[in-house]
């Protein structure tokens, strides 16, 4: 072990600085890779910041147009983001969810209207004061 250090000081008289090239160049490698760690850090944290600071509001709509009512969408699909059994399963992430199903109520071969199930008044924009409705709510 003490060959190396007994080598490279024997060798600096001799040679001048030229010795202290490579340990020099391995020293401002290693502090580089530091920094570079360190940088990463701070990035990560500052991206962690932001996603637990702003939302994001999705809008699940028809991959041909932009329509949002009357998506057919899976009890699969919807089972990720609601604390279904789906794996694996996206309710952590998910702040709100915002659901709307409707079911058409036929009797004597005739639509007689339809019943609407909503997870947020949000989630249907004919339940908001804007449209002039006015929700109570029963014991």
């Amino acid at each position: 072990m003490l060959f190396l250090p007994r080598f490279f000081l024997g060798r600096i008289p001799r040679e001048g600085f030229r010795s202290l090239i490579v340990p020099a160049l391995a020293l401002v490698l290693v502090m580089l890779i530091i920094l570079m760690g360190s940088v990463r850090d701070r990035q990560t944290d500052g991206l962690e910041d932001v996603l637990n600071q702003y939302e994001v509001r999705v809008e699940v709509s028809d991959p041909v147009s932009s329509a949002v009512d009357g998506i057919r969408v899976s009890s699969r699909h919807i089972g990720l983001f609601t604390d279904g059994e789906a794996w694996p399963s996206l309710a952590p992430l998910v702040k709100d969810v915002e659901l709307r199903r409707s079911l058409v109520m036929v009797g004597d071969g005739a639509p007689d209207g339809s019943l609407v199930g909503v997870t947020s008044a949000l989630a249907d924009g004919s339940l908001r004061p804007v449209a002039g409705a006015c929700m109570g709510f029963f014991d």
